[in-house]
């Protein structure tokens, strides 16, 4: 799970002068309903690229989407995607069942687990004398379908998550038609 804690210093001015109010908890719900949807629609927005090998997506990013929401006491937004963590700190990814890691390569790999790419493709695999990949045949040619590897360091994605000031300005925006609306009703 990934989460973000709530409030940044901009928040906790605000926060600290409701404290105590009959709108206090209205607020901390629409801090984390905002913030939730900032996330939901950034991972939402970073779907819609397509995937770096080609071939199918996994829909890696619509599925945090589908799993983020926020929670309260202190605020918190948060998804339930297993490896958005991982995109977001970085950092070595090593087998756990298995002696290696298998990676696809191949536009027609992509979204197939090499285990399983025989039965549903009818192409044989076979790897090289070393053992750094998985060849099979494709179009009368020999290709890469899939690199070995014992672990893989994976780089931070600064992009994988929205920017503070985007999550600032986006909720103190919700926040001041808020206020407003209370100010009119009033």
């Amino acid at each position: 799970m990934y989460q973000l804690e709530l409030p940044t210093q901009r928040f906790a001015t605000f926060l600290g002068l409701i404290k105590g109010l009959p709108q206090e908890r209205e607020v901390h719900n629409l801090i984390g309903f905002t913030g939730a949807e900032i996330l939901s629609e950034h991972f939402n927005e970073k779907n819609q690229k397509p995937n770096k090998v080609g071939g199918p997506k996994s829909n890696f990013w619509a599925q945090a989407a589908d799993q983020t929401d926020y929670a309260l006491d202190p605020i918190r937004i948060y998804t339930t995607k297993i490896g958005v963590a991982q995109r977001v700190y970085g950092g070595i990814i090593t087998a756990k069942k298995a002696k290696n890691l298998v990676f696809p390569v191949h536009p027609i790999s992509y979204n197939i687990p090499a285990r399983d790419f025989t039965a549903r493709t009818g192409i044989a695999l076979y790897p090289n004398k070393k053992r750094t990949v998985i060849l099979g045949r494709v179009g009368g040619q020999s290709v890469i379908l899939y690199v070995i590897k014992r672990s893989v360091k994976q780089e931070p994605d600064p992009s994988a998550i929205p920017t503070g000031q985007t999550f600032e300005n986006g909720i103190l925006a919700e926040l001041a038609a808020y206020i407003n609306q209370q100010q009119t009703a009033a």
